[in-house]
């Protein structure tokens, strides 16, 4: 008895902490929204009610994610004391604003899990083999590119009612999940992409990915269908209908529209806005006004704290960014070189993906060398695709990243084997990307 009532307690408070955590992630949300429409907001307002979710959601931290934050925290100490040292200035009310329109959009494109996912196309006849290996690739990276991993977990288990999940199942979800983050506005990796080098273009960020998307695609098509070829005549996709696609399209119109209509708008403040906006319009058209604001509400507080992870660990290199950029204020020259060219441009690529091997998130990487570079006149285009490349890349070949650690742990896999179906790869679309900053730098 005395066990069951603990267990009662323990369920109360967590429904607490999901309720608070998750309604202070979605006035963060609105909060930032409102200055595309109007500044009546501080802009610290957001900032401070991201850390007082994260404060909530501590205790749902994994091992992992707690070491590799605590590891920032202290970095950033020690790089503030440094700068107090070096009798730098502070403007403490700054540490606000790094990474949280980054953890807008992040929160805002989750909501389109209610509205984005792919009917069930029961009527619709599933192919096999090379051609339903195709479709299913390319279906699946485009609903990635939208509604991010659940697409991944969406299309695995509908494939998995009809064959097992082999490799090139697995393969074929990884790798259109990951080859989003080369284009997709609606990708984290977008987001500090903008938010790192600010004066990108999305248009033409979107345009430099579409191709290392499709080479992508194909390169990974050539590896399992002619390399591998690991029973693929059998292969049984996932189809989907041309009805499906119409909201993924319209979303990403709806983005360049407004990008286009107001060109000096934060892109990422724009994405989370329409995200959230079209959420609301179109669930109040598909369900009674109950039925919406259940589901609305259903997604804030189970949803919303499901973002621990990202949120504290998007908080945290925020902090480091900003201990980095204010130590950095304190030297005359931070780096000893004077003009970044296509050397520094691969290298830069290539160390982002390195340290992603040994467990370090991308963000982490390119929020400190976003502030490091910040100085220097730099092609922002340039420098958007490096980020982009590096996080398209390095989450597929990380032990320790969201993807990874997802479908290890849902299909039994080690990450040994997740390394080896990848390496190469990798390797292969690292010196594509190298050509095209070639290409770009010339």
């Amino acid at each position: 008895m005395q066990t069951d009532v603990i267990h009662q307690q323990q369920i109360k408070t967590f429904t607490l902490v999901n309720v608070c955590a998750g309604w202070l992630i979605l006035l963060m949300l609105l909060s930032s929204v409102s200055h595309v429409f109007f500044t009546i907001v501080p802009v610290y307002v957001p900032g401070v009610l991201a850390w007082l979710s994260a404060f909530f959601l501590l205790p749902r931290l994994s091992k992992v994610i707690a070491l590799q934050t605590t590891i920032l925290i202290v970095i950033s100490v020690f790089c503030l004391l440094f700068a107090f040292y070096r009798h730098g200035s502070f403007n403490f009310l700054t540490l606000f604003n790094y990474n949280i329109g980054l953890i807008s959009l992040l929160a805002g494109v989750s909501y389109l899990k209610l509205i984005a996912l792919p009917a069930s196309e029961s009527t619709l006849s599933l192919p096999k083999g090379k051609k339903s290996f195709l479709s299913t690739l390319i279906s699946a990276h485009l609903f990635s590119a939208v509604i991010n991993l659940s697409a991944l977990f969406l299309f695995a288990e509908r494939i998995k009612q009809k064959n097992n999940l082999s490799k090139p199942a697995l393969v074929l979800l990884t790798r259109a999940f990951s080859t989003a983050a080369f284009w997709s506005p609606f990708f984290a990796a977008m987001g500090v992409a903008i938010t790192y080098a600010p004066d990108a273009s999305l248009f033409q960020l979107v345009i430099q990915g579409v191709p290392l998307a499709i080479v992508a695609a194909l390169v990974t098509y050539w590896q399992v269908v002619k390399v591998d070829n690991n029973g693929i005549e059998n292969f049984q996709g996932y189809p989907v209908g041309i009805k499906s696609f119409f909201i993924p399209l319209l979303l990403v119109l709806g983005v360049f529209v407004i990008h286009a209509l107001y060109p000096n708008t934060s892109v990422v403040l724009i994405i989370a806005a329409l995200a959230i906006f079209l959420t609301l319009i179109i669930t109040n058209i598909r369900y009674k006004p109950k039925q919406a604001i259940a589901k609305f509400n259903g997604h804030t507080i189970n949803a919303l704290p499901k973002m621990s992870s990202e949120l504290i660990l998007f908080l945290s290199a925020g902090l480091l960014s900003f201990s980095v950029a204010t130590l950095l204020t304190t030297f005359d020259q931070p780096l000893p070189i004077v003009d970044f060219e296509y050397l520094h441009a691969i290298l830069l690529l290539l160390i982002i993906i390195l340290l992603s091997v040994f467990g370090l998130h991308p963000v982490i990487s390119i929020s400190v060398s976003g502030v490091i570079l910040a100085p220097f006149d730099i092609n922002h285009n340039v420098l958007g695709l490096i980020y982009l490349s590096s996080w398209a890349l390095g989450m597929i070949i990380s032990p320790l990243s969201g993807l990874n650690v997802s479908v290890a742990n849902h299909y039994s896999l080690s990450f040994k084997q997740i390394i080896s179906w990848h390496y190469r790869y990798v390797i292969i679309m690292y010196m594509f990307t190298c050509l095209l900053l070639w290409l770009l730098m010339i």
